[in-house]
């Protein structure tokens, strides 16, 4: 069950048609079980498509999404629908203009 702020959040993505799915939270309100809902009902709508979901840390996905969490926030089926792999990817402080340019390409892309 997500909370009002988290639900509003989801509710706006929804209400553009998944047109922009940037959410700026602070630490520990919950951006990824918005992520999951969005991801979630952005399967129902577009059920042959592909999502990559970017993380800072690998660690983070692995704690909030483990089976034993998942069944108890109410997500147990999460896993028959999709192919979950986690990849880490280490970014050097010297790539932070690129992450900004490719952050500016994909905000400002319409697809």
């Amino acid at each position: 069950m997500l909370h009002k702020n988290q639900q509003n959040a989801v509710n706006i993505t929804l209400n553009n048609n998944f047109e922009s799915g940037i959410h700026f939270h602070a630490t520990g309100t919950g951006k990824s079980w918005v992520a999951l809902q969005l991801i979630l009902a952005f399967n129902e709508k577009y059920k042959h498509t592909n999502i990559f979901w970017i993380c800072e840390r690998k660690s983070i996905l692995i704690e909030q999404f483990s089976s034993k969490t998942l069944k108890e926030r109410g997500y147990e089926d999460v896993f028959k629908n999709f192919n979950g792999q986690i990849i880490g990817v280490k970014v050097s402080a010297k790539c932070t203009d690129e992450i900004q340019q490719c952050y500016e390409a994909y905000n400002y892309s319409f697809f």
